[in-house]
Formats: structure tokens, sequence, C-alpha cells
């Protein structure tokens, strides 16, 4: 069931940035550009791949080293697929304030999660 959970989510997360949405059950729909509200599909895509990369730990007998992981994962992502629609489609100059923004949290999110995986694994030698 995880496979064809990840087989789906992978390519429905990159779809929107070529203009399609893979939608249940098995229909493509075009995206109206001047109509679609990017953040939230950049949201959606963060989402699918933060699902398809703990999917792929999981399979590969990977656990998370930390209980921020979770949202690090989706905090890269979503850094990820807001550059890239804001590369490709058109938007206000001030969409990338909120990248930087989420560069930041990500930023101490990473500090946070490589202090909390030490701390569980310092006496594991």
């Amino acid at each position: 069931m995880m496979l064809v959970l990840l087989i789906w989510l992978a390519p429905s997360a990159w779809l929107p940035l070529f203009g399609y949405m893979y939608e249940v059950p098995y229909s493509l729909i075009n995206i109206d550009a001047t109509t679609a509200n990017w953040r939230v599909h950049s949201i959606r895509s963060a989402a699918f791949m933060t699902v398809s990369y703990f999917i792929i730990s999981y399979l590969r007998h990977q656990r998370p080293l930390s209980s921020v992981l979770p949202i690090l994962v989706f905090g890269y992502w979503l850094v990820v697929f807001r550059v890239a629609f804001l590369l490709i489609y058109p938007n206000p100059w001030t969409e990338w304030i909120l990248v930087i923004a989420f560069f930041v949290i990500n930023f101490f999110l990473t500090i946070e999660h490589l202090r909390d995986s030490n701390r569980i694994f310092k006496d594991s030698w």
C-alpha cells in the first residue's frame, strides 16, 4: 500500500510545475495559470514530497533522528517548490520575502534537529 501511495504522490507533487494536477481517480487536469493559487500548489507539492520522503525512509528501515525532522523536511520541500513556482510562473516580488523567511526558519530548525539528534544518540556508542 505504501508503494502505491509513493507512486501516486511523487509524480503528483511535480506535475503542477508543468501546469497539470493529478486528481483521483486517474484524471489529469490542466491548471489555469491566471487563476491558480501557486501558494496552495507549493504547499500541496511540499506535503506530497514530505510523505514520499518518509515512505522511502521507512522502506529503507531508517527512522527519524529527531522529532523536528518532519517539520524540517516539509520546510525544505516548501522552499524548493516555492522557488520553482516563483521562477516558472509570474508572481509579485514580495513573494521572495516569504521564501527568505522560510529559509531562516529552516536554518533554525536544522540547528534544533542537529542538537536533538545528538542528544538522542549521545550514549549509543
